[in-house]
């Protein structure tokens, strides 16, 4: 890895400081191979989540920063409230940021043959982040390698964070700035539509084929209305008995 470092020109000093320190992270390994093979549902996801204290919070810094986040919605077009909601979910603004050291944590799982590509692709990105000043040679993160409040991965810190206090380093880490303007990029940058609905809640028949469900299941609202879906307000006023969510 430090050969290959090197062909790529990830030969500053910083770089060197990080490789320097490198280690096997046992702990790494077990936490990865522990996640659960089924998701949450929805709906405990969000119990779980999002506490009253979590929302009583965020509304709060949706007051205290309205100013800045105003002038990041005017130009990305993403709400405040989906900012701060995010910001929320992913570091509990900012309190929980990760204390594994990302270069070690990416390197023990490239060696690793579970996900070793994805991972190689993480370190690489990490090093040329720590080659330009954008990350510290020691920076701490999640045992995945998410970095900052709202915790991004390193090829996800490449594609759109941003400088947006203009210090010349993308911060994700400690300036809310760029923070919430790199959280703002990134979800225009995938398709965020300015003035649409982050999704509606629906309820489904009985006979609903979930085969046809996920996120990357696209279809018109006409074609989903004629598979059975209802908007959940129009469903109050249908039986309870013969649909669910």
């Amino acid at each position: 890895m430090r050969a290959e470092a090197a062909q790529r020109g990830l030969n500053s000093p910083a770089v060197q400081a990080a490789l320097a320190d490198v280690r096997h992270v046992d702990r790494v390994i077990e936490l990865d191979r522990r996640q659960p093979e089924l998701t949450q549902t929805f709906w405990r996801y969000t119990d779980s989540r999002i506490t009253d204290a979590r929302i009583a919070q965020g509304r709060a810094y949706l007051g205290a920063y309205q100013p800045l986040l105003s002038t990041v919605s005017a130009q990305w077009g993403v709400p405040p409230q989906v900012l701060v909601a995010l910001w929320g979910l992913e570091s509990d603004y900012g309190r929980v940021q990760g204390d594994f050291e990302v270069v070690s944590s990416a390197m023990t799982l490239a060696h690793d043959s579970r996900r070793s590509n994805f991972f190689r692709q993480q370190l690489f990105a990490a090093l040329e982040l720590i080659n330009s000043g954008d990350l510290s040679p020691d920076v701490t993160g999640s045992w995945a390698g998410a970095i900052g409040q709202p915790q991004f991965i390193p090829t996800t810190i490449k594609g759109y964070a941003v400088d947006y206090d203009g210090d010349g380093r993308r911060d994700l880490r400690g300036s809310l700035p760029d923070v919430f303007a790199s959280s703002a990029n990134y979800l225009a940058s995938i398709g965020w539509q300015a003035g649409g609905n982050w999704g509606r809640e629906v309820v489904l028949p009985y006979d609903f084929p979930y085969a046809l469900t996920g996120i990357d299941s696209k279809k018109p609202l006409s074609e989903w209305s004629s598979l059975g879906v209802v908007d959940v307000m129009v469903a109050r006023f249908r039986s309870p008995l013969s649909r669910r969510r």
